[in-house]
């Protein structure tokens, strides 16, 4: 799997995923999928009720 217009990758949650969010809203439809390397590769989100 790779990133296309309607899906992007981030490998962690950092105050500037705000911005992909709002591009996203913005350009109408999509998903963000959160502990994932650019290359698709699964990495997780060591603790996701805290982040």
């Amino acid at each position: 799997m790779r990133e296309t217009n309607n899906l992007e990758f981030k490998e962690s949650i950092t105050n500037t995923f705000l911005k992909t969010v709002s591009a996203f809203a913005n350009y109408g439809d999509g998903e963000i999928k959160f502990g994932v390397k650019d290359d698709g590769t699964v990495v997780g989100v060591k603790d996701p009720v805290q982040t």
